[in-house]
C-alpha cells in the first residue's frame, strides 16, 4: 500500500521508513501536538489534502474534527495524504541542492520554518536535525544489514518490506 502511493507521486521508496520514526507504524498514534496516524499528519494537512482530493477520500463536505480524526487514523488515507504532502514538499524544494533533506526537514518542522532557515533568518530546531538523523540511520541499517550483522525480523511482512528497499 505504501509503495503504491509513493510510486504514484514519483517519490523515493525509502520514504516508507518515515512511519518507523513518526509512529512506530502505530496507525492509532497521536502526538502531543495532535498529529495523527502512521505518518503523524497534522489535522490542518489532513483537512487541506482531503478537501483538494475529494474523490480520493470519497467525501464532499469540509471535514469536521471527528471526520479528520477518522481519515487521519485510516492507514491507507493517511499514507496517501503523506505521499501528497511529500510530493508538494519535493516540488517546493526541487531547485535546491538537497531536495530530499529539505523535504524531510519541512515534513517535520514545517515549510515556513525551513524557508526562514534557508534565508538565514532562523535556526532549525534540534528536534528536526535529530529526526533527519534517525531517518538516515534507519536507511543506513536497512541498506547494510548483512555487513552490520543485523538479523532481519522474522515477521514476514516486515522482512518483505526491508528486502524491497534494497
Amino acid at each position: 500500500m505504501t509503495f503504491k502511493y509513493l510510486d504514484k507521486e514519483e517519490l523515493p521508496r525509502w520514504l516508507a521508513t518515515i512511519p518507523i520514526v513518526e509512529s512506530s507504524y502505530n496507525e492509532k498514534a497521536v502526538s502531543r501536538k495532535g498529529a495523527l496516524g502512521l505518518w503523524q499528519l497534522m489535522p490542518y494537512n489532513i483537512r487541506a489534502y482531503r478537501t483538494k482530493k475529494i474523490i480520493i477520500l470519497d467525501f464532499k463536505a469540509i471535514p469536521t474534527t471527528k471526520k479528520i480524526r477518522k481519515y487521519g487514523f485510516d492507514p491507507e488515507h493517511n499514507t496517501e495524504m503523506a505521499a501528497l504532502h511529500f510530493s508538494k514538499l519535493f516540488r517546493k524544494y526541487r531547485n535546491h541542492k538537497n531536495t530530499e533533506q529539505l523535504a524531510i526537514f519541512a515534513y517535520n518542522s514545517g515549510g515556513k520554518r525551513v524557508d526562514l532557515w534557508l534565508s538565514g533568518k532562523s535556526k532549525l530546531p534540534n528536534e528536526t536535525w535529530n529526526y533527519y538523523n534517525k531517518i538516515m540511520a534507519i536507511q543506513f541499517i536497512i541498506r547494510n544489514m548483512e555487513r552490520l550483522g543485523v538479523e532481519p525480523v522474522k515477521e514476514p511482512s516486515f522482512l518483505e518490506y526491508v528486502k524491497s528497499l534494497m
